[in-house]
C-alpha cells in the first residue's frame, strides 16, 4: 500500500500548480506596488499644479 501511494505522482502536478500560482500571485503583488508609487507621483505633481 505504501509503495502504491508514493508512486503516485497526481498530487505532484496539483503542488507544481499551486507553487506556480503562488509565484504569480507574488509578482503581480509587486508589480502593482512599483505602479502605486508612480501614480501616487503623477497623482501629487498633478494635485498640485492646479
Amino acid at each position: 500500500m505504501l509503495q502504491k501511494l508514493f508512486a503516485d505522482e497526481e498530487g505532484a502536478t496539483a503542488v507544481e500548480y499551486g507553487m506556480i500560482s503562488a509565484l504569480l500571485v507574488l509578482v503581480v503583488i509587486g508589480s502593482l506596488a512599483g505602479i502605486r508609487v508612480a501614480l501616487q507621483t503623477t497623482f501629487v505633481a498633478w494635485s498640485s499644479s492646479m
